[in-house]
């Protein structure tokens, strides 16, 4: 049982002789700055001796010197990569080998290859280049089976990117997710194949230029074809005037104009009958 020692302002537990792990209490040592509990002098198994506070002996949360994480670290890195890649697949009536372990933002999944090095690479490609070959140069992976978690070799075809584009989701799709239709002028293509809407970029560029202070080029309001109240732009509903601060021409609806014009006669107090 634990025996306490009477100090000057708290009671602190005399842990002299006591293991925790590979570490065992040889004295007390000196409090280390911004740390409330106390510290101890401990020796490990390996002869190593250092300083941890009785909160990381009491939780377990130290163990050793060190020496434990890493011959924890070193069995799982010189495990073959191979094996480790293997315990993360997970068959699927389709043939895929749909991947346990972790994926990234896009959601395909990502492995350590354990060369000594902390970066990743992609699971899949590390599933081609092992089984297949190394991938062509110039060419990328494409899923024939349009499920990014697959790892199976045997559903992946080494193409050029602007193919794999063209197979993806985004080449046939119809509308942009902002409801805007993909066609004609409304498309624009982008230097690595991909398509845009051309309508969201105009009104993009006309929110950012309206956020710097610059003066908008009026393309955003050109593509309107109803005020924010619902009332079409038609040419009985149209009046045009010029704004002097942005030395441009700008569309009105008729039918708010006169609605406020009525509130503002309101507001002054005159009477419209």
């Amino acid at each position: 049982m634990d025996t306490p020692i009477i100090s000057q302002h708290w009671r602190i537990v005399n842990r002299i002789g006591h293991q925790y792990g590979r570490l065992t209490v040889l004295s007390p040592a000196q409090k280390r700055p911004g740390r409330r509990d106390a510290q101890w002098l401990c020796v490990c198994t390996c002869g190593t001796e250092t300083i941890v506070g009785a909160q990381a002996l009491r939780t377990g949360d130290t163990q050793s010197c060190g020496c434990l994480q890493r011959e924890l670290t070193g069995l799982r890195r010189f495990r073959p990569a191979i094996d480790r890649f293997l315990d993360f697949i997970q068959q699927s009536p389709e043939g895929c080998w749909l991947w346990t372990g972790h994926t990234n933002a896009k959601g395909y999944a990502v492995f350590g290859r354990g060369d000594g090095s902390t970066k990743v690479c992609l699971a899949h490609v590390f599933s081609y280049e092992h089984f297949v070959g190394p991938v062509p140069e110039g060419k990328e992976l494409d899923h024939l089976c349009r499920v990014r978690r697959c790892v199976y070799y045997g559903h992946l075809e080494a193409v050029t990117h602007l193919e794999n584009v063209r197979r993806g989701d985004n080449y046939h799709k119809t509308h942009c997710k902002y409801g805007h239709e993909l066609t004609g002028e409304n498309v624009v293509l982008t230097a690595r194949g991909y398509r845009n809407c051309r309508m969201c970029k105009n009104i993009a560029g006309e929110k950012a230029r309206r956020a710097k202070g610059q003066r908008p080029t009026g393309t955003f309001s050109q593509q309107h074809t109803h005020c924010r109240q619902g009332h079409p732009f038609s040419e009985d509903n149209l009046l045009w005037s010029f704004d002097k601060r942005r030395q441009q021409w700008s569309r009105r609806c008729a039918i708010c104009s006169k609605a406020r014009e009525k509130r503002r006669i309101r507001y002054r107090g005159v009477s419209l009958e």
